[in-house]
């Protein structure tokens, strides 16, 4: 995960503590942050190793895989699309 977050603050060109603290200014806190960030990696791999076997997901494959890794936020605070993973924030956003 430290990878992934150095990735981040690299591409928003900050360091790791100054991701953390403008996320944490956001209102956002950085714990929740993380774990969104995790679930969405696992949701990445899952979706390539699918893709890797020439292999598209059914409907009901993806609803396991969310399941199995249940939300705490409202449905209307998340986007999720099969094309892309993003995270609906109101203020400014990392990718």
């Amino acid at each position: 995960m430290g990878y992934a977050l150095s990735v981040i603050a690299r591409q928003n060109q900050i360091g790791v503590n100054e991701l953390k603290n403008v996320i944490e200014q956001s209102g956002v806190a950085f714990e929740d942050y993380r774990d969104d960030l995790k679930r969405q990696l696992t949701i990445r791999q899952v979706i390539n190793a699918h893709r890797s076997h020439d292999r598209q997901m059914s409907t009901t494959e993806v609803e396991n895989i969310s399941d199995q890794n249940p939300q705490t936020e409202a449905p209307e605070d998340r986007k999720v699309e099969l094309a892309q993973i993003s995270l609906s924030r109101r203020s400014r956003c990392f990718h």
